[in-house]
Parts: structure tokens; C-alpha cells; sequence
């Protein structure tokens, strides 16, 4: 037993035939088409569709094709459908159309008589009427025809039964299911004398189509059937001595009425002519005549497209190892001048040459410990103003106070920082500090003018302390301005302790709220 497959693709769908060949000679077809729709149009994919339809659900059991072939038509779909079968596992032999027909026909032995046959396919989208030499297979003349096909016959039918509906009830009609009620007629009418179509709305009984009157209706496609082919057999330059019949709109028996009128030659029909095709592919497959076609898919396509599967992951592997390798060279090697900028930098300015004694001489007692060489020395003055109250006469005391913090030498950039530590307020002292001279040893620091105090400001109330003709005796301690001629204030840049010279200075003054 033989099982071989045969495929024919078309603009409306795939048709498959499955062929059983037994022992004893008998053969067995099951025939389905698979329809294209908008979700699924790609011939390829229709195609590798089919073969797994037939292969896995139409028999019994799952089977395997001892041999499998597609017939094509256009050479657009011999490639769409290449394309979709070298993925595949199968074997399968690329046929042309009219090859598989005439394989067909020898079979059925209809025109072994005949010489030059004229081979006239009805479908859906078109006609092609191929002029052939059915003894070696020559094709004389072909000639397709988009105006007769089998949609314009759906399409009289649809614009028949439409007439007779009210305006009222067709606005109420889903086009699209009568459309595929109408399609139903002509296959209907090939067995039966009458059809009928069913109208879904109340109040509307079905309308009723005989065969006569369906021969009457799609009589200008007949008459332009019939045109087409008269003119194909004289371009022809061979006359055909006859005509086949086949494709889905040959099953209409007033298609085969009308060209047995139009011509004297013999009209070969079948009584399967939509299966001729692909069930003449099925049996081309099982001859020695099958070498002759390409093969597409597993077989000699399989060692072409590992090699090319090899050679691809080579080269890839080859393209990402160049990338890599100049990427880590690129990064890995050091470059000569790197421009790096630090995201942020804190500065101190810095004094690498401190003198402890001068230090020692000027702090504050604490128990602070002496800083040692290398440190710098932050230098924080605060001028505290106290807020007079009206119950308690005050008087401004300026306090000159000296805090030592220590900081790790940091590199200087563009830009110097100081950090600053505020300490809390402490009771000022009754002495000036001493004031020594300056330490040549010490690098030159700007000078830093105290600011005036507003003349807006509120003046404390005087004290008992009084000249003898009245006046406010100075106090040298507690009043900035009070000093006696030639005596310099503490805020005065003449007599800064050496510290301000070395030490950055940062002024911070505490202003109290205006009194109530």
C-alpha cells in the first residue's frame, strides 16, 4: 500500500487529496479544501496547513505520505510556497498546474484519443484555458481571464434573490449570510432541479431558484465563458481537438450546457472536477516522473539549509568576539591625560608650619589639646549683642572669642571651603586677651573690617559711671567707642592677634529683635 498526497493551490484556498493505493489496485481519496480568510491568506502557510490537516486529522490514524507534491499556478505562489515548505520536515515536489491536471486526465483515459486538448479551469478569482500536447505534456497556449470566475456567478445570484425583497426587509438582511446562502445554489443546483434560499425576517418566506431559471441568470457569464475560450483556441496554434472541463465552477451543469452549444468539439466532463488538480499531483508523486519537478522542504533542501545554519552561527560567533575583544582593549588601556572631575570637593586651607608657643600664648585656658604641625587652625569670631529688656539696663559686650578645631590637610582646587564650628555662647571675659607681635614665620592674611553697628540700632541706657562734669566715663571693656584718644579697639586691624594672620576667619553676628 501506497499513501501519497496532492496539493493545489489556488487564490481562494488549498485543495488536498489524500491517495490510497492498495495491493489489489483499488484506490481510496479523501478530498478537503482548506478556504483562505482574512485571518489567513498566505499561501505558504495554507499549504503546510493542509499537510498537517491530512496527515494527522483526516485518517483514521496518523499517517505519513510515502510522497507529497503541491501544484502552483503563478510563479508568486511557487515562491511563497518554497518559502513555507524548506521550514518544514517534508519532502515535496514543486508541480506546475496544468503538469498535475493532465496527470489527472491520462488517468481517467478521457482523452487518450486526443492529441491537443484545451484545458479549461473555472475558479473562483479567474479562467485559465491552457492548450496542451497531452501525449509529451507540451504546453501549446494558455491564457487566463479575471472577468469569468466563479465570484461573478455568487454575485448574480445575490442581485436575484435581493430583487425579490422589499427596500424595507433588505435593509434588515446580513449581507454576508445571504451572500453565503447564495453561494450554496450553484453547487445545490449541480444534483437537484430546484433551490431554495432561506430569508432570516419575519413576514418573509424563502425564495425559490429552479434550474432554469438559474441558467437564465447567470447567462452573461456563460456567454463571456464561452467568448474567452473561442478565442484562446484560435490564438492557439494548435485547434484543440477537445475540452476539459474542471475547477469548482465546472460542477454547474449549465457551465458544460453552454460550451457544448458554443462548440462542436467534444466537452469532457468530470464527475469531480474540483478535485482534478490536486488528486493529479497525488498520483504524479508516486511516479518515476516526480524526479523531474524541484524538490522543496526536507531531502535535498535539509543539507543547504544546516550548512547555511552552520556557516551563520560562525560568522555570528566571529562578529560578537571582535566586538568584545576591541571593547575590552578600548576600555582596559590606560589613557595618557584623564579628564576626571571630582562630583564634589571640600577645601581647607591649610598651615603646614604652625608655632605652638604663639598658639598657646593667645587661646583661650581650655583644655582643648594643642594642635599639632600640619593642622590648621579655624578661627571663629562672635560678636554677641544681648537684647535690652525695660527692666534691666544692658550694655553691649563685645567678646572676642577664639575656638580651635582641628582638620586633615585636604589637596586645594579651584575653589577654597571653610568648615566652621559654632560654639555656644559663654560668659565674656573681663580681660582683652594679650596681644603678641606678629610671627614672620607666618604667611600674610587679608585684613577683616568688623562691621558698623546701624544708627537705627536701640542704645542701651546709660550707666552711673560719670565724669566729673557729668559726662558718661568711658569703659574700654564694654564699649567699643568709648576708648580713650590713642587707645585702639580690639576690632582694629592694627593689633589682631597673630591667629587672624594665620587662621581663616569667619565673622558671625547674632542681631537681636527689634524691642516692643
Amino acid at each position: 500500500m501506497k499513501i501519497s498526497l496532492g496539493m493545489a493551490a489556488g487564490s481562494a484556498g488549498v485543495g488536498s487529496a489524500l491517495l490510497t493505493r492498495h495491493s489489489n489496485g483499488a484506490q481510496e481519496v479523501e478530498y478537503r479544501y482548506l478556504s483562505a480568510d482574512q485571518a489567513n491568506t498566505d499561501t505558504g502557510d495554507l499549504v503546510r496547513s493542509s499537510i498537517a490537516l491530512m496527515t494527522t486529522q483526516v485518517p483514521t490514524n496518523p499517517t505519513t505520505p510515502d510522497a507529497l507534491a503541491v501544484a502552483y499556478r503563478t510563479e508568486e505562489q511557487r515562491a511563497a510556497i518554497a518559502s513555507a515548505l524548506t521550514r518544514g520536515p517534508n519532502k515535496v515536489h514543486m508541480v506546475p498546474e496544468a503538469d498535475a491536471t493532465l496527470a489527472y486526465l491520462r488517468h481517467t483515459g478521457e482523452i487518450a484519443q486526443y492529441t491537443t486538448v484545451a484545458i479549461v479551469d473555472i475558479g473562483a478569482s479567474g479562467t485559465t484555458v491552457s492548450v496542451v500536447d497531452q501525449v509529451d505534456g507540451t504546453m501549446i497556449h494558455s491564457k487566463r481571464s479575471k472577468a469569468v470566475n466563479g465570484n461573478a456567478v455568487d454575485d448574480l445570484v445575490y442581485e436575484h434573490v435581493s430583487a425579490a425583497l422589499l427596500p424595507s426587509t433588505r435593509r434588515h438582511i446580513d449581507e454576508r449570510s445571504l451572500r453565503a446562502r447564495c453561494r450554496g445554489i450553484k453547487e445545490q443546483l449541480s444534483v437537484d432541479s430546484t433551490s431554495v434560499v432561506d430569508i432570516d425576517h419575519a413576514n418573509v418566506g424563502p425564495v425559490e431558484i429552479t434550474f432554469d431559471e438559474f441558467a437564465n441568470i447567470i447567462s452573461p457569464v456563460l456567454r463571456d465563458l464561452a467568448d474567452f475560450v473561442r478565442t484562446t483556441a484560435i490564438d492557439s496554434p494548435r485547434h484543440p481537438q477537445a475540452i476539459a472541463l474542471i475547477g469548482g465552477g465546472a460542477c454547474i451543469p449549465a457551465v458544460a450546457a453552454a460550451m457544448q452549444d458554443a462548440f462542436d468539439t467534444r466537452v469532457v466532463t468530470l464527475s469531480e472536477p474540483d478535485t482534478a488538480t490536486a488528486t493529479g499531483a497525488a498520483l504524479l508523486a508516486t511516479t518515476a516522473a516526480a524526479a523531474a519537478y524541484p524538490v522543496v522542504g526536507a531531502g535535498e533542501a535539509a543539507g543547504r539549509t544546516s550548512t547555511t545554519k552552520v556557516t551563520g552561527a560562525l560568522l555570528g560567533a566571529l562578529v560578537v568576539g571582535g566586538l568584545v575583544l576591541g571593547y575590552g582593549v578600548r576600555e582596559l588601556a590606560p589613557s595618557a591625560d584623564p579628564d576626571v572631575s571630582p562630583a564634589s570637593t571640600d577645601v581647607v586651607r591649610t598651615t603646614t608650619d604652625a608655632n605652638p608657643e604663639t598658639s598657646r600664648a593667645t587661646d583661650i585656658p581650655s583644655h582643648d589639646p594643642v594642635p599639632a604641625r600640619g593642622e590648621s587652625n579655624v578661627i571663629v569670631t562672635t560678636t554677641i549683642i544681648p537684647n535690652p529688656s525695660r527692666s534691666q539696663a544692658a550694655e553691649p559686650v563685645p567678646t572676642t572669642q577664639d575656638f580651635t578645631t582641628t582638620e586633615e590637610p585636604t589637596t586645594t582646587t579651584d575653589a577654597p571651603t571653610t568648615t566652621t564650628t559654632t560654639p555656644g555662647t559663654t560668659p565674656p571675659s573681663s580681660q582683652n586677651p594679650s596681644t603678641p607681635g606678629p610671627d614672620p614665620t607666618q604667611p600674610s592674611w587679608p585684613h577683616i573690617e568688623w562691621p558698623d553697628i546701624p544708627t537705627f540700632w536701640p542704645q542701651p541706657p546709660a550707666q552711673n559711671n560719670t565724669t566729673p562734669n557729668g559726662a558718661p566715663a568711658p569703659n574700654p571693656q564694654n564699649d567699643p567707642e568709648g576708648f580713650a584718644p590713642g587707645q585702639v579697639p580690639p576690632s582694629s586691624g592694627q593689633d589682631q592677634p597673630a591667629e587672624s594672620e594665620q587662621s581663616t576667619g569667619v565673622t558671625t553676628t547674632t542681631l537681636p529683635p527689634p524691642a516692643g
